[in-house]
């Protein structure tokens, strides 16, 4: 049993490792459409972390436009570098 607990450790740390590195993908590539002045909305469509597919189930161009809106406030926020 203690075998099994510490497999499914490690598999699910690799998956939070994946996750991460798409969620920090996410940020760099929204904050650049974000930059080039594309809408929230055209940003969300075309987004593009279809590199992450071989851990993510990840069909194709496009993020879910709640996390685009919200990353667009924060760069919105006084103080913060755009």
């Amino acid at each position: 049993m203690r075998r099994l607990l510490a497999l499914t450790a490690i598999v699910l740390i690799g998956l939070i490792g994946y996750f991460q590195d798409y969620l920090r993908d996410v940020w760099t590539e929204v904050s650049r459409l974000r930059l080039e002045g594309v809408s929230a909305e055209d940003a969300a469509k075309r987004a593009d972390l279809t590199k992450h597919s071989a851990h993510l189930p990840i069909n194709g161009p496009g993020v879910p436009i709640i996390g685009v809106q919200r990353i667009y406030a924060l760069l919105d926020e006084p103080g913060r570098e755009k």
